[in-house]
Parts: C-alpha cells; sequence; structure tokens
C-alpha cells in the first residue's frame, strides 16, 4: 500500500474492496468490517470513500433509481458495466471481452459511445432465476 494510505481505517477500506472484487455501499462496508471485528466509524469510512474515488482507486456510481451508492476498487481503471436484479437489488460489475466488442459496436453502427462507469444493465440474476453461474442459455 502506498503512502496515501496513512490510517489504518482508510487501509481496511481499500483492502476490504480488493478483496472482494465487487461493487459495495458504504453501510455493507461497514457492516462486514464490523463482523471481522474491525470498528469503522460511519463518518470514517465515508471520508476513506471519498478520498479513494478521487485518487482513481476506487470507483463510485449511482443506480438510475437513487439507490445509495456503490464502491468498486478499480486501481485506476473504470471499464466495467453494473448488472443490477430487479428481484433482489444485488449489483454485480461486468468485466468481460462481450462488453467490448459491445461497446464498439455502438461506438461503430449507432455513433454513440458508452459511459461504462455509469452504465447498469437490469435484469434477474442467478439467484432470483433459480439458474446457475455457469450456465449459459439463451
Amino acid at each position: 500500500m502506498q503512502n496515501r494510505y496513512r490510517t489504518r481505517q482508510r487501509a481496511l477500506v481499500l483492502s476490504y474492496l480488493m478483496d472482494s472484487g465487487n461493487c459495495h455501499t458504504a453501510e455493507e462496508i461497514i457492516r462486514d468490517l464490523g463482523q471481522r471485528g474491525e470498528a469503522v466509524s460511519k463518518s470514517t469510512v465515508y471520508r476513506a470513500l471519498e478520498l479513494l474515488v478521487k485518487s482513481g482507486d476506487v470507483s463510485m456510481f449511482y443506480s438510475s433509481r437513487g439507490e445509495s451508492a456503490l464502491y468498486r476498487y478499480i486501481g485506476g481503471h473504470s471499464d466495467h458495466f453494473h448488472l443490477k436484479c430487479t428481484k433482489c437489488g444485488k449489483t454485480v460489475c461486468a468485466d468481460c471481452a462481450f462488453i467490448d466488442s459491445m461497446q464498439k459496436h455502438f461506438a461503430r453502427h449507432h455513433g454513440f459511445t458508452v459511459s461504462r462507469e455509469r452504465t447498469v444493465i437490469y435484469g434477474i440474476c442467478s439467484d432470483c432465476s433459480g439458474i446457475a453461474e455457469n450456465t449459459r442459455s439463451i
């Protein structure tokens, strides 16, 4: 960890997001760190997240429905889409070659550049639909 992550709490928040590889609300971060026995205050987590977003290490996005902000470790890279389950509300960050080809298609054939850090695709997650993640039936 670099020198800019001076406080233990900020390092905990960054480590949590790096290890999870997914999007989380500040409340989830506070809850999960608390369950691990790490006492962090709400204001400390929000302050840490604000600084991590400014540094470019963490991305923040809001869904179109005005729900809580979601945070994800990106390490300076913000190329991903968000998949949001309309049943349970779970959000998954999607980084894959298909998304790249879809974005290129939109640019070439529609003259449209997609803002990947703000893109949310709504549907039903595998938990809610009963389809295993590894099953790909279209």
